[in-house]
């Protein structure tokens, strides 16, 4: 008896036992910021905002971030601070907070959460940050 078929016989009846995941990933959430400001908070999927284009890359515009929260805040009036996965913020460094004005110049990576500024504002190096989980909405009324 030749005993390539029977090995081959019973390979086949051992793949027959496997149990194969064949659903489909449906979690197509994208990366995920949390706003906050006067107690409210707010999560924003980066993936489902319009992005621009700044020095060839897709990005979001923080005022698009703002906007989509759905706070009810008067964006103009406050200052902004930004909260890195790993507990770094510019603040931190003597950068920041920015104005609603020098915000408006910032953008997160959709894949990503890293903010990047427009040129134009020659900001210092500790206000680009990797990984933004939140941003802080602070009113400068209150400090």
């Amino acid at each position: 008896m030749n005993a390539k078929p029977v090995l081959l016989f019973a390979g086949f009846l051992l793949a027959c036992n496997q149990e194969v995941d064949d659903t489909e990933d449906t979690d197509s959430e994208g990366y995920e910021v949390e706003v906050t400001a006067d107690g409210g908070t707010a999560m924003v999927d980066l993936s489902t905002l319009s992005t621009t284009t700044l020095e060839g890359d897709d990005v979001v515009a923080l005022t698009e971030i703002l906007t989509a929260s759905e706070l009810s805040v008067t964006w103009a009036d406050r200052t902004y601070d930004f909260v890195a996965s790993d507990g770094y913020r510019p603040s931190s460094k003597d950068c920041g907070p920015v104005d609603h004005t020098t915000l408006s110049g910032g953008y997160l990576y959709p894949e990503s959460g890293n903010l990047v500024w427009d040129a134009a504002l020659d900001l210092a190096g500790c206000f680009f940050v990797d990984g933004v989980v939140t941003v802080e909405v602070q009113d400068p009324a209150r400090r």
